[in-house]
């Protein structure tokens, strides 16, 4: 936003009350355009962060479920599969040595399963380390570090904000 300079006087006064209400103005005007671009960009980056952080078998569900929405001035980017939870959040012991930047008071580990870890049931060829005579395939963890994609995202999105707006309210002059 251009400063606003102002005489101090009534006149000078009402001269920046003015030009702070076209502003505000323009900004309402353009409040849906700001929220899609921030959200199509916000998707682009989870994607993004997801596939650097190489999130191992909860990568595809991180990239996949990512997903925005936009309802008029109002948006939100959100994955909600389970995968994307265990990356971003990590589990177990492993998550307990390197948890959440966000997160105070999460319990980790919360089975005690400490390091002997876990089996889990998957289909995924890659994690399968036995199957049972169900042909049920099972894979062992002691969990994951957090890799905290979204979290990533929301600091980039909140520094970006600023040169977003400002170039959406040049690009409606």
């Amino acid at each position: 936003m251009a400063s606003i300079e102002t005489d101090i006087s009534a006149t000078g006064f009402q001269k920046s009350i003015d030009e702070l209400i076209k502003h505000r103005d323009k900004l309402i005007q353009n409040q849906d355009k700001i929220v899609s671009r921030l959200v199509y960009d916000g998707v682009v980056m989870a994607k993004g962060n997801a596939n650097a952080m190489v999130l191992g078998e909860n990568t595809d569900d991180a990239i996949q479920g990512t997903n925005g929405e936009v309802n008029g001035s109002e948006g939100r980017i959100y994955n909600n599969t389970q995968g994307a939870t265990y990356a971003e959040f990590g589990t177990g012991i492993v998550g307990s040595q390197s948890p959440h930047p966000a997160l105070s008071g999460w319990i980790y580990d919360v089975n005690e399963h400490g390091e002997k870890g876990w089996w889990f049931p998957t289909n995924d060829g890659r994690y399968i380390k036995k199957k049972d005579k169900n042909g049920q395939g099972w894979g062992w963890t002691k969990g994951t570090a957090s890799q905290p994609f979204m979290w990533e995202t929301a600091k980039r999105l909140r520094a970006i904000t600023p040169d977003t707006v400002s170039k959406i309210l040049k690009e409606s002059d």
